[in-house]
């Protein structure tokens, strides 16, 4: 989706593909970082995960997260050298960082939800490659971020459910998120305006929104685990959603469709492994 919006349809190339390439090594050594740090409180709540379940060690788990992060910042760095531009492994060490940051004690507190927020959107960046300057990063970082910082505000202690203030607060956040990405082509500028017309752009988006609340409203009426889990499966969904529509809007249909095309995956999956 990055690749996209930064550099239209002509981004499916071997630099797209190498940064998308980091981009798994880094998300998925972040998963696994997650699950490391979590297991003594995955054995108390989650006993169905992979640590707590005994299906592996957590010094595996370390291993296999340490070896990932470390792949994900080689890609980014040798796509930099390869295109004689720093922000491939600048921003690839960013998520690095972040990511590392988030598997702390800070994931507790109120800087949790920020740092997994950065994370997604320096995620978007980094896809952007060498075309990250300038007004590509003001469209989506912003949006990317206040989305996945709400949903993550959203989702914090969802095995025991929560709070409605607070389940109110991350929905809200993330709807904020929805709505700058939306209106952001009247306020920046990219070279492109989205294929659609001004109507259709926002009614994009307000379908999407309703995508999401369909799972958060019922949460916040009745904050049980199992309403708040699926809610947040809904919304880590919908961010397939959320880049297809970017990238449709940016670079034409078959992009978007091409993005789209994980959504039935995604939610597949979702029956085995619950999004979270």
């Amino acid at each position: 989706m990055g690749a996209v919006v930064a550099r239209g349809a002509d981004a499916f190339d071997t630099q797209t593909a190498a940064l998308a390439l980091a981009s798994l090594c880094l998300y998925h050594g972040g998963m696994a970082l997650n699950d490391a740090v979590d297991a003594q409180i995955d054995t108390e709540q989650q006993r169905g995960r992979p640590i707590a379940g005994g299906l592996v060690s957590r010094s595996a788990v370390l291993r296999v997260a340490i070896g990932l992060l470390t792949i994900g910042v080689a890609i980014a760095v040798g796509v930099s050298w390869a295109l004689a531009s720093w922000w491939p492994a600048l921003l690839g060490v960013a998520i690095a960082v972040a990511v590392t940051l988030y598997n702390t004690p800070l994931k507790r507190t109120a800087l949790g939800p920020v740092l997994m927020g950065a994370c997604r959107a320096l995620n978007a960046l980094l896809g952007c490659g060498t075309a990250v300057t300038g007004g590509v990063a003001w469209l989506l970082a912003p949006g990317v971020f206040g989305y996945v910082a709400g949903l993550t505000w959203f989702a914090r202690d969802e095995a025991i459910a929560g709070s409605r203030g607070r389940l109110m607060a991350g929905f809200a956040t993330s709807v904020v998120g929805l709505a700058w990405l939306g209106v952001a082509p009247w306020v920046v500028s990219v070279g492109r305006w989205p294929a659609a017309d001004g109507g259709t752009w926002l009614l994009l988006w307000c379908v999407t929104t309703l995508w999401v609340a369909r799972g958060a409203v019922a949460a916040i009426l009745q904050p049980t685990p199992q309403r708040v889990g699926r809610a947040v499966g809904i919304g880590v969904q919908a961010i397939v959603l959320i880049d297809a529509a970017l990238a449709a809007g940016y670079a034409g249909p078959f992009a978007g469709l091409a993005v789209l095309s994980c959504l039935p995956v995604a939610m597949l999956l979702g029956r085995s492994i619950p999004p979270t």
